[in-house]
């Protein structure tokens, strides 16, 4: 991860297993973020987002969020029950004070994690503008926009890519709210993310891959 030149950190993204969550199969996925040394002086950041994905349906079960971006602190799960459309969320502050809400949903939703899954799941082409239904404690829709094809040049190798734009209403996988995010994805069947930039308060924050694992 880097801000302009600087190497301010590293990012894991993954599908860990599929597990038993609730009774249902479900895709345990997980992206980790942990600033530099050098960034840790001025801006730590130790960013844990968990998603958990229906195995057949590929929508949201639920999901968690550990947050610590500077003096940013928050720990907070949704879960969602669609037999009775429902949610119900905790969110807990640094001074360990805690809130718990409920609401409803429409129907299947996703988180943003899960989202990202979702959307690799799908044929994709230039000019297309897909629309998600989102719940982060409140239902959103996710417009996401397939902008262009693109080759780009990333530390693990040289793609053709699918330069995607998702329109955030809420908190993304940082805490920054209605932020630009672009993701560029493998131009293939398998459209893995190979970089993703994202607007902060402070620049830009840009995650190139470097390494892809089974």
């Amino acid at each position: 991860m880097k801000w302009g030149i600087l190497s301010v950190g590293s990012s894991n993204l993954q599908a860990r297993a599929v597990v038993d969550f609730n009774g249902t199969p479900a895709f345990h996925i997980v992206s980790e973020a942990r600033s530099s040394r050098f960034c840790d002086t001025f801006y730590p950041v130790r960013d844990l987002n968990e998603s958990w994905m229906d195995a057949v349906s590929l929508s949201s079960l639920g999901y968690n969020k550990q947050l610590r971006e500077g003096k940013f602190y928050r720990d907070e799960w949704v879960l969602f029950d669609y037999s009775n459309h429902s949610s119900l969320a905790r969110t807990t502050n640094k001074n360990k004070e805690f809130k718990v809400s409920s609401g409803t949903i429409p129907g299947p939703v996703q988180d943003i994690l899960s989202s990202m899954y979702l959307l690799r799941s799908k044929k994709l082409k230039v000019g297309d503008e897909i629309l998600l239904d989102v719940n982060t404690k409140s239902n959103w829709p996710l417009v996401v926009k397939v902008l262009r094809k693109r080759t780009i040049s990333v530390p693990a190798g040289k793609f053709d890519t699918l330069e995607v734009e998702p329109f955030l209403r809420d908190e993304g996988i940082f805490i920054q709210k209605g932020k630009r995010l672009q993701v560029w994805l493998t131009d293939d069947d398998r459209k893995i993310p190979v970089r993703l930039s994202v607007e902060v308060f402070f620049g830009n924050v840009t995650a190139s891959l470097t390494k892809i694992g089974n």
